[in-house]
């Protein structure tokens, strides 16, 4: 019984099972293609934390240099696998 409440609460409020940080959240709501590419940016690409949050802000993604930088470091809130 408390378990379903919870479930129905959880559905009400939009609360997801997966925790994650502002920029994995971002990454989540794009299609396959640019989840693919953000990937790649976030963690192949050389360029510097404060120049990708420049990148990020001229497409409308405001966040800060040292939520990109945890995220990257993969300290964030996001639950990591790997």
């Amino acid at each position: 019984m408390l378990a379903e409440s919870l479930a129905e609460f959880k559905k009400q409020n939009n609360i997801k099972d997966v925790k994650t940080c502002l920029v994995g959240d971002w990454v989540s709501k794009l299609s396959e293609q640019d989840k693919k590419d953000a990937e790649a940016l976030l963690f192949d690409d050389p360029i510097s934390n404060h120049k990708l949050r420049l990148f990020f802000r001229g497409i409308g993604f405001v966040v800060a240099v040292e939520t990109i930088r945890k995220h990257r470091m993969k300290g964030c809130a996001c639950l990591w696998t790997n």
